[in-house]
């Protein structure tokens, strides 16, 4: 593979894993959302790209601006007690306060992170993985798993280290847990660009930690794809998908036993079965009601019916049949609802409840602006917003850079800006304003 081409191969992890753009950035929208549940299973907030959604000062749900790491381009979040920890194209950086301010991680330096996974062992330890692609003429770069643990005495003490690398030009794209007595069980996906293949590996904390790649166990299955991303594990299976050469996504499921024995045996075979083939990478799939569902490429949905109401991974090939839905992005089933990620005009996330229509839930009017202390890391930085037209708003009535009918629509850009330069994704409008009135200039 050119490094053109393996940059454009992380190009679809980034686009297909995070989905489409929203039409009205500050609010949020797919690009790395992650849901927040209290012990209930309620939802409580989110973490986007754009700034993180918790109970706000005064009650109600409010946002705070994330332009403190803005430049770093946040990819997903997750929550470890009173902590929020980000991943991002600069590493993995952590806030005590709702998103204030941020301070990284140095042992993981500025590698990319793409993907955070809590430990199944310890309630105060994340995983992370890194997806960094050299810059056209460097040398391809050693990417790490990294385990991010916090004292649960100590609100202040964290730390992280390097418990696998990877080969030179292997990147890391997505992991999953499989539990483990001895300690967490991992399992690693993405794509050797060296070798021009796709990597699933499996990392055993509990003996060591060695990264032990299984790919060739699954041969079958990765047969003549440029990349694979692991998805959840159910009921004892695996799920991962792949991307082959012509921009088709297949969804896969194999049993977990047999993929972590794989890790210790050169002549294994693994069974994987496919389940179905979609226009894009499949970047979520999930079960609920009796169904699995798919979400694949920009967001869309797919569903089919369960086979054996005892089992269920059982879904009939080429089962699967698209749901009229505003999921760009992410699933997550829960007991009495299946959630997806959505767009500005939605909210942060719809639900649906009999798996079929799905309603807005935490709505973008729900929530309101969370302002940081003045000697915060993200205060200055959140009077610069980044705007977008929203058919039947006007956002600027007298074009004087100010949000004149209060309606929201000046949005912080840096993280729109440098994630569509990424991509090459830059057909917006966009012009820059003040949120203050009174120190409104473009």
């Amino acid at each position: 593979m050119s490094k053109s081409r393996a940059l454009l191969a992380l190009a679809a992890i980034v686009v297909c894993g995070t989905s489409a753009w929203p039409a009205q950035a500050h609010l949020g929208g797919a690009i790395g959302v992650t849901p927040f549940f209290d012990d209930d299973g309620a939802l409580v907030g989110a973490g986007t790209t754009f700034g993180l959604v918790f109970e706000g000062p005064e009650g109600g749900l409010a946002q705070t601006c994330d332009e403190a790491i803005a430049d770093a381009i946040p990819r997903a979040f997750a929550r470890v007690g009173a902590h929020t920890v980000s991943a991002s194209a600069a590493g993995v950086f952590v806030s005590d306060d709702v998103g204030c301010d941020w301070r990284p991680l140095p042992i993981i330096g500025a590698r990319a992170v793409q993907a955070l996974a809590p430990s199944v062992t310890s309630p105060q330890t994340l995983w992370a993985v890194s997806v960094d692609v050299a810059a056209a003429g460097d040398d391809p770069v050693e990417n790490v798993v990294a385990r991010v643990t916090f004292d649960a005495n100590d609100e202040d003490a964290v730390n992280a280290d390097v418990v696998a690398t990877g080969a030179v030009g292997v990147i890391f794209t997505s992991v999953v847990l499989v539990g483990g007595d001895a300690g967490d069980v991992l399992v690693v996906a993405g794509a050797d660009l060296v070798a021009r293949a796709p990597v699933l590996a499996v990392v055993d904390v509990g003996v060591g930690g060695a990264l032990i790649d299984v790919s060739a166990s699954l041969q079958g299955a990765l047969e003549d794809a440029q990349l694979v991303r692991v998805l959840e594990v159910n009921n004892g299976r695996l799920f991962f998908s792949t991307l082959d050469r012509i921009g088709r996504g297949h969804l896969f499921t194999a049993a977990v036993a047999d993929v972590v024995a794989a890790a210790g045996d050169d002549n294994a075979a693994v069974a994987a079965v496919e389940l179905g083939a979609f226009d894009g990478l499949v970047n979520a799939s999930v079960v609920y009601a009796g169904h699995r569902y798919v979400s694949a490429g920009t967001g869309v949905v797919f569903r089919a019916p369960i086979v054996d109401e005892k089992d269920p991974n059982s879904v009939g090939v080429g089962a699967f049949e698209r749901v009229d839905s505003p999921i760009v992005a992410c699933l997550i089933a829960r007991d009495d609802a299946i959630f997806g990620c959505t767009t500005n005009a939605e909210g942060y996330f719809v639900r649906s409840t009999d798996g079929v229509t799905f309603e807005p839930f935490l709505h973008r009017d729900d929530v309101t602006d969370h302002a940081c202390p003045a000697d915060s890391g993200a205060a200055a930085a959140c009077a610069y917003r980044f705007v977008e037209d929203v058919p039947g708003e006007v956002p600027n009535d007298d074009d004087n850079g100010a949000d004149d009918d209060g309606d929201g629509s000046c949005a912080q850009g840096a993280g729109v800006a440098h994630a569509i330069a990424l991509v090459g994704l830059a057909r917006r409008r966009r012009r820059w304003c003040r949120r203050d009135a009174e120190q409104g200039s473009r």
